[in-house]
């Protein structure tokens, strides 16, 4: 018993560090569109470049609709690095 009262606080310790570095709260997203299925995560983040203007993509598979990316699921925040012609990407 006196044992297990001794090893607590560094399991304590070993699991609170562990923890720590389990938070993914700051992953960057590739971006999001709204579809028709609603928001979709895109594969890879076509929004490369210096211009400060809003990212827009087209979905090689539908040719003649033009998507706004957004910064997160919620579609509140247009993500930026746009060139003013929209990215053609396959997804």
């Amino acid at each position: 018993m006196k044992n297990l009262k001794k090893m607590m606080p560094v399991v304590a310790l070993a699991f609170a560090a562990s923890l720590a570095f389990a938070n993914k709260a700051n992953v960057q997203s590739a971006g999001w569109i709204d579809s028709d299925n609603g928001p979709q995560q895109l594969r890879s983040n076509p929004c490369v470049s210096e211009q400060n203007k809003p990212c827009e993509v087209i979905l090689s598979s539908e040719p003649g609709t033009v998507y706004q990316v957004f910064t997160n699921s919620n579609l509140d925040v247009k993500k930026m690095n746009g060139r003013g012609i929209p990215y053609t990407i396959d997804e």
